[in-house]
């Protein structure tokens, strides 16, 4: 497997980009998440301390936005790119060096859904799931198969242990799966396929 930022990585970012949308979901009028937040498009925080910038960068009247005006599905996508541009890096440095681009796909994208959904302070607070992750990782690239899976299920039973999992349901299930697996499961299922 290649890394991620290679020519041949265009359709991982395009899945990557596509499952994340689905867990969002996309609404063109702000509304408040499950936390209270105020949100717009595909699970952008309006209440970020940047969002009047990024908003404007992407040709989105902030203003008009919080006075209830809706966007275009076209702005909700220009938005989504934006704010997905930081993620794999941020993902990449939330784990020790190498092991983010050693990970399968479908790890890869976990880390990067964590990191988009729980933002990367929030993700960097799963401290034991990103340790656990990369002595799993570790312990593949050294030939230790048992181990490793081991502890890719060791990583994801504490993840489903977790309040996000508790607060996101299937997307947790499926994030789950993904890592006791290592293969993709159906975008829009539960986690068992």
């Amino acid at each position: 497997m290649g890394t991620v930022g290679t020519s041949a990585s265009a359709a991982w970012y395009a899945d990557t980009q596509h499952r994340i949308a689905i867990d969002e979901g996309e609404k063109l009028s702000r509304y408040r998440d499950s936390k209270g937040i105020w949100t717009l498009g595909i699970g952008y925080n309006l209440e970020r301390g940047d969002a009047g910038t990024v908003l404007r960068a992407c040709g989105i009247d902030y203003a008009a936005v919080m006075a209830d005006r809706p966007i275009t599905t076209a702005q909700a996508a220009t938005l989504f790119v934006a704010c997905f541009s930081p993620i794999v890096s941020e993902a990449r440095a939330s784990l020790p060096a190498g092991i983010f681009d050693s990970l399968s796909d479908a790890r890869r994208f976990v880390v990067c859904d964590l990191n988009y959904n729980l933002g990367a302070a929030g993700w960097l607070d799963f401290s034991t799931s990103r340790s656990l992750l990369a002595e799993a990782q570790a312990a593949k690239s050294a030939g230790r198969s048992d181990a490793a899976h081991t502890l890719f299920g060791v990583c994801a039973a504490h993840l489903a242990a977790s309040a996000w999992a508790a607060q996101t349901g299937d997307r947790a299930r499926r994030n789950v799966a993904m890592i006791t697996s290592g293969e993709y499961v159906d975008p829009a299922g539960n986690g068992t396929s």
